[in-house]
């Protein structure tokens, strides 16, 4: 179980992260960005957690994460399209 983010966007910037599978969090700040086709699983934190972004989430796998599969603050905008996110939030309270 991973604690830090595995990938880090930050900044005016946009990326796309295809066809692959994380152990551990992507978090995107003050970007743009689409992840598609990914399996993100089994951070010790949140899944997916986005911070004044836009990001587009689609034919994508999100679960086993401790906390959110999908975290989204400071008025990000996210569309999620023929994913699944499911079985997060391990701890009380979430």
């Amino acid at each position: 179980m991973h604690l830090n983010p595995i990938i880090k966007v930050i900044g005016k910037r946009e990326i796309n992260i295809l066809s692959c599978k994380i152990e551990g969090e992507v978090y995107f700040e003050n970007s743009q960005g689409h992840i598609i086709e990914c399996e993100i699983h089994n951070s010790g934190s949140s899944g997916i957690r986005c911070n004044s972004s836009e990001l587009e989430i689609q034919n994508c796998k999100v679960y086993k994460n401790y906390y959110h599969g999908l975290k989204s603050e400071e008025n990000s905008k996210v569309k999620i399209i023929n994913s699944k996110i499911y079985e997060n939030g391990n701890n009380e309270g979430s």
